[in-house]
């Protein structure tokens, strides 16, 4: 597990305090961060915990990562269960995840959003059938961009945008909380 060993700094604790504050808070609030710091100083470790938080409630390494949470600061713990209950939507949030790469963005956007929406879709607890046309549809939709990219023709940002507010919308009606791009 990529977590292991994850120590949960005073840092990625003001960074979660923020992301739950976010989630409690339906408007004004920013949901857009940049976590700057010199390699090796915990980035992307924090971005997969984040990722991994905000996840499928019945998921293991969601479950791994709230206990992390609830054995590190308790009182944070509360602040993200609320009532009893997480901020997290049952089905949590589809995570995309991209890396820097000597690609065009758009091209590692698709990437991402395919993969993640491959990987929220597969843990789906309703029929897969449903979930297989979905994931299909977007699958076709972002290989035909994917391959539009390669021949040099890259989709502008109204294209992609579009794309992501249509897998938004489908994940929320889906039960999900949205999408969380990393």
């Amino acid at each position: 597990n990529l977590l292991d060993g994850y120590v949960l700094t005073v840092t990625a604790r003001e960074a979660v305090r923020r992301l739950i504050d976010a989630l409690r808070e339906a408007e004004g609030m920013s949901r857009a961060w940049t976590f700057t710091g010199p390699y090796g100083s915990g980035k992307s470790a924090f971005a997969l915990f984040a990722a991994r938080l905000l996840g499928d409630r019945s998921d293991a390494s969601t479950q791994q990562v709230w206990n992390l949470l609830q054995s590190s600061d308790g009182k944070l713990w509360e602040r993200f269960m609320g009532n009893g209950s997480s901020l997290v939507a049952e089905r949590g949030f589809c995570p995309v995840l991209i890396s820097g790469s000597r690609e065009p963005i758009t091209l590692a956007l698709l990437r991402g959003l395919a993969s993640g929406f491959s990987v929220f879709y597969d843990g789906a607890r309703k029929s897969p059938e449903i979930f297989g046309e979905i994931r299909n549809q977007l699958q076709q939709i972002s290989a035909s961009s994917i391959r539009r990219i390669q021949d040099g023709v890259h989709p502008s940002a109204n294209e992609v945008t579009t794309l992501f507010e249509g897998a938004t919308r489908q994940i929320v009606m889906d039960g999900g909380g949205g999408l969380l791009l990393v």
